[in-house]
């Protein structure tokens, strides 16, 4: 949006589907920004105003699999019908380690089940499209506390968004969580390299951090910190992973 008609310099309201994946991905909410600072009235409207994005921890060893497992070594076999037969070639092993961790940079986004959900949600963000500025959105540095819910595997972490529509005849709002009707947003998933053993009421305390990509303005590169102490295991687990979403 860069101009309005002649005869119009001021609006009352600004209406914007500004949200995107993991809510900041694309960084349209600069786009809202930059319309509200120039053309809302003091008094006008943003619909939706405010939106809350959530952290949880997941689990799901079949798409880790299926997805990323795939660029583990792979083993052309031998030519040779036996180990004494000379003529052919040996077995070929291919190291697709470095593919791997390119893989496991960048987020995926579906619709995670609600019973691979392994911890309570957790409020990362609050996001007041009448106050936040863009500079405030070039890097955020968001502490996290997940009470895990179960035993079992923790694989990843996912985000999602709830939306609040204020100052309308009735206060209104959707939510992109894994237990809502699904959106086409979904969620963003993060996973990492360890699969991590986990057991309930224990904690798992972290930083979601992101920030503008310095070559694709419109790309979030985020990285994710944690520590979780696994007495029963006697193990202790520290992971800081970093994610983009323009990879390839």
């Amino acid at each position: 949006m860069e101009y309005l008609p002649d005869d119009i310099d001021r609006v009352d309201i600004i209406v914007s589907e500004f949200m995107g994946y993991n809510l900041f991905t694309e960084s349209m909410a600069e786009t809202v920004i930059y319309a509200r600072d120039k053309w809302l009235k003091p008094n006008g409207l943003i619909l939706p105003q405010k939106c809350y994005l959530f952290i949880v921890g997941v689990r799901d060893a079949e798409r880790k699999a299926e997805i990323f497992d795939t660029w583990n070594n792979y083993t052309v076999p031998s030519t040779r019908d036996n180990e004494n037969e000379t003529d052919g070639v040996d077995d070929i092993v291919f190291d697709f380690s470095d593919l791997r961790k390119a893989v496991l940079r960048r987020p995926l986004v579906y619709q995670v089940k609600e019973n691979q959900v392994t911890t309570e949600p957790y409020l990362l963000y609050t996001l007041n499209m009448k106050t936040v500025s863009r500079s405030d959105l070039r890097s955020l540095e968001m502490p996290f506390s997940l009470n895990l819910l179960t035993y079992g595997e923790l694989h990843a972490f996912a985000t999602f968004f709830t939306v609040i529509f204020t100052h309308t005849y009735k206060e209104e709002e959707f939510s992109t969580a894994p237990w809502e009707r699904a959106t086409h947003w979904r969620q963003s998933v993060f996973f990492f390299d360890k699969t991590i053993p986990i057991f309930p009421n224990k904690k798992i305390n972290g930083i979601f951090k992101i920030e503008k990509n310095p070559r694709y303005e419109r790309d979030i590169d985020t990285t994710i910190s944690f520590t979780y102490d696994c007495e029963r295991l006697g193990q202790k687990f520290e992971v800081t992973q970093r994610y983009n979403d323009h990879q390839f």
